[in-house]
């Protein structure tokens, strides 16, 4: 049995999506907030198969089979929960570890403990009342809002944290771990003093980590966040999303703003579905958690130079991931909060209105000269390099067009063509390697392949069951196509030229003997498999 840490399992069911495990063996439905197929493990008519992707589960109502990523993968490829781990982990692209004897158990229960005596401190103490009325004056939360995402105050005190929690009965190594305190000399002390708290949660509501923001205007930097422990990687966690996931799913759409105050803040006003990166450039990881429950997001970001940036990175990231992106154009307003406090309503419009993400960014140099030559050439590159990330043909010469005609150029001199064949060379580079190195990873990427070639792979004499570690690491990182059907004719092709190898050489053996007959048989079997 498996005895790794129980966080890399979380991490695996973080990163995949149930639906896209267990697409490649049942075609699924989407109904609601579910998906429906046949199953896969009895034969029926009408689907009784039900994936639930916001709770990581499966269930047929005909058969009983249910569970989750883990359980699928043994049931349908006949493993153990050690080889359907990694299995996983490949797939996930996380590399397992054993067990070290490090418990996380004590870092949660440190930071649950933090989170209740910081609102404790907000709601019920003299020094917490600043924080309050901040909270609740200038920035217009009521109560309930700021309960509902767990906001404190951490007193301005040297180390009324540490003590307090150490009379909890938490150990000092823990409250470290956690990041609630730093060590200097022989003491330690408060990390986070007189600050309001803004925790984060995991998708089940644990503490993973604070950001807390000063109250005082001569203070360093206006946010801290906690630091990198074993729980908590800022770029792998979205604020809000606990609180707002419901909302996310029946809205079918992300908002993704750039601060705490604006998720809380559209919550309040009814906008219950926004996200915030908390502090960091939009990473994959947190677009691969905002996919867990919808496919839609709508981003707030700044329209200068840095957010016309992060912008097109996000693109690049959300296409990768075959996610549809719109941008809020805010207009006047500062940001989401602004925007809210002058008209809830107009606010609601720029939302619904919100532009798809490629014509608000070609739109965007539209305010800058592009009279200049040497700005219209900058522009066309810049451009042209998103343009050349989108897989679709169609909507690529749609945006192609778009910018050719802002430009004012023809589409034929924007050179797009070569940039999407620097793109296409670079996936090529990615998947370098033996033809045995290719058909492993894809088979296991895509196990479903194993079932629908197991003829061809027979003859092949492919081996996929990998033993050494360094070898399995090396393959499992080759990257094939970017999609299913991509995956499919790599792996074919990759069989194919196995194939015709073996019976060449067998061709040249026989040829020796003269056997006219076998010779004929022999190169009839070459053509047919080159027209597979």
């Amino acid at each position: 049995m498996y005895n790794g840490c129980m966080d890399e399992i979380q991490d695996i069911k973080t990163r995949l999506n149930i639906v896209d495990v267990i697409s490649p063996y049942v075609t699924l439905k989407k109904t609601g907030k579910s998906y429906k197929g046949n199953c896969p493990f009895h034969s029926e008519k009408s689907p009784s198969f039900i994936v639930t992707p916001e709770l990581g589960i499966y269930k047929c109502f005909g058969c009983g089979e249910a569970g989750d990523i883990f359980n699928f993968i043994e049931k349908k490829e006949g493993v153990d929960f050690a080889e359907a781990l990694q299995m996983l982990a490949d797939k996930a692209g996380v590399k397992l570890t054993k067990k070290q004897g490090e418990n996380t158990k004590q870092i949660f229960e440190a930071n649950k403990l933090a989170e209740k005596f910081f609102r404790y401190c907000l709601f019920k103490t003299d020094e917490g009342k600043q924080a309050l009325d901040y909270l609740q004056k200038t920035r217009k939360l009521d109560n309930a809002t700021i309960e509902r995402f767990g906001v404190g105050y951490s007193p301005d005190s040297w180390d009324n944290t540490y003590t307090t929690l150490i009379k909890k009965g938490l150990k000092i190594e823990d409250m470290e771990k956690a990041g609630l305190v730093i060590k200097k000399n022989n003491g330690y002390y408060d990390r986070f003093r007189g600050r309001v708290m803004f925790p984060f949660y995991d998708i089940t509501g644990r503490v993973l980590g604070f950001s807390a923001r000063t109250l005082k205007k001569d203070e360093g930097a206006k946010y801290i966040n906690t630091p990198e422990t074993k729980i908590f990687t800022k770029g792998q966690t979205l604020y809000g999303l606990f609180t707002n996931k419901k909302g996310i799913r029946d809205n079918d759409k992300a908002l993704i703003v750039e601060g705490q105050m604006d998720v809380i803040s559209t919550n309040q006003a009814g906008f219950d579905f926004a996200v915030a990166p908390g502090g960091t450039a939009l990473t994959k990881d947190q677009l691969m958690l905002v996919k867990r429950f919808t496919n839609n997001i709508v981003l707030s970001f700044d329209s200068d130079i840095a957010g016309i940036n992060a912008l097109k990175k996000a693109i690049t990231l959300a296409e990768q991931l075959d996610i549809n992106i719109k941008v809020l154009n805010l207009g006047k307003y500062h940001d989401p909060d602004d925007a809210i406090k002058s008209s809830v309503k107009e606010f609601k419009d720029m939302v619904d209105s919100a532009p798809d993400a490629y014509n608000y960014l070609i739109n965007s140099y539209l305010k800058e000269n592009i009279d200049s030559p040497t700005k219209r050439k900058q522009i066309a590159k810049e451009v042209s390099d998103v343009i050349s990330t989108i897989s679709d043909p169609i909507n690529r010469d749609y945006y192609l067009t778009q910018l050719s005609e802002v430009l004012g150029v023809a589409k034929t001199n924007i050179h797009l063509s070569r940039s999407y064949s620097k793109q296409a060379q670079s996936q090529v580079q990615e998947i370098k390697g033996t033809n045995e190195e290719i058909i492993i990873s894809i088979l296991i990427n895509y196990p479903n392949f194993k079932t629908r070639y197991k003829e061809l792979i027979k003859e092949t004499e492919i081996n996929y069951k990998i033993s050494d570690e360094n070898t399995k690491e090396t393959i499992t990182l080759l990257r094939v196509g970017q999609n299913q059907k991509d995956a499919e004719n790599e792996l074919v092709k990759r069989l194919t030229a196995i194939k015709i190898k073996g019976l060449e050489k067998k061709l040249k053996e026989i040829s020796k003997t003269g056997n006219t007959d076998e010779i004929k048989k022999v190169v009839s079997e070459i053509k047919k498999v080159k027209r597979m």
